[in-house]
């Protein structure tokens, strides 16, 4: 998330002082969701494509997390700015599959 930030600092501010950041965090029985976004410009259209050379150093290790290290999906789009949706399967602890007899 500190890279999310660090983002939004550089590019979200539409050229102001202050920096609007938006962040969100859903949690379902399976599943946790955090969408953080900025009030920027937004993502160029490549980047929305999925073009990989369109992204930066960051970019590339919030993806490189996502998918790999945590398993989970990232969405980029634009709302008033650029916004990033990551989701990813909560474990199930020990105790819930033992009482599920799994």
């Amino acid at each position: 998330m500190s890279e999310l930030a660090v983002n939004a600092a550089k590019h979200g501010n539409r050229g102001k002082g202050s920096i609007g950041i938006r962040v969100r965090l859903r949690k379902s029985r399976r599943r946790l969701c955090l969408t953080f976004g900025d009030r920027g410009p937004g993502f160029g259209e490549a980047l929305l494509r999925g073009d990989a050379s369109s992204f930066n150093t960051g970019m590339e290790m919030i993806e490189g997390i996502v998918t790999g290290t945590m398993d989970g999906t990232i969405e980029r789009f634009n709302d008033n700015g650029a916004m990033v949706r990551i989701t990813f399967a909560l474990p199930l602890s020990q105790s819930t599959e033992e009482r599920r007899g799994t």
